[in-house]
């Protein structure tokens, strides 16, 4: 099942490079593809494989853990962001979202996504899960790199002023005081 999360990730690149042509319209649709691929094949590695044994009180743990990244995960992107725009619409000018989860870092996301996947695969005791999370986890990070350096900048009207405001990936003192409304005097060491 690792190729399918290899060709999902795929299919996203190939998503914002169509976006980044101006193809905004088969680019949503290729994202939207390689989204529910990942979906599918998580699903699948949960479902089959070899089962390690995780005692009662760890699973309540690991599973309450991996429902708070499901939790951040779809904030970060269903939530946070007009879904219309960002994922359906055929506008192709993306609207910069710097409030919020946004304004803690630059990709929450990528953050929740490894905190979802292995505290369930952990919890349910799938090896197959663990491994496809694991890989799943990686390939994000490389994802979001690409699209912080190349595809934003580019997407997305004011990208590059949002990157010198916002970290990253971890958020510090400031960005979290940000995102919960309260305003700080210092920039970012980003």
């Amino acid at each position: 099942m690792p190729i399918i999360v290899i060709a999902s990730f795929l299919l996203m690149a190939l998503s914002d490079a169509l976006k980044m042509r101006g193809r905004d319209k088969a680019g949503k649709g290729l994202f939207a593809a390689g989204f529910l691929l990942l979906a599918a094949g998580m699903i699948l590695s949960a479902m089959t494989g070899n089962r390690f044994h995780v005692s009662p009180p760890l699973r309540a743990l690991l599973i309450t853990l991996a429902a708070l990244g499901a939790w951040g995960e779809y904030s970060s992107l269903f939530g946070a962001l007009p879904v219309k725009e960002t994922y359906i619409g055929t506008d192709p000018a993306q609207k910069l979202v710097d409030s919020g989860l946004y304004a803690m870092c630059r990709h929450p996301g990528a953050i929740f996504f490894p905190l979802m996947s292995v505290c369930a695969a952990l919890g349910l005791g799938s090896v197959s899960l663990l491994i496809n999370g694991l890989l799943a986890s990686l390939l994000n990070l490389l994802y979001v790199v690409f699209q912080d350096q190349v595809v934003f900048p580019s997407t997305i009207p004011g990208y590059n002023s949002y990157r010198q405001r916002v970290p990253f990936l971890f958020p510090t003192a400031h960005s979290i005081a940000r995102a919960l409304g309260k305003t700080t005097d210092k920039q970012d060491d980003v």
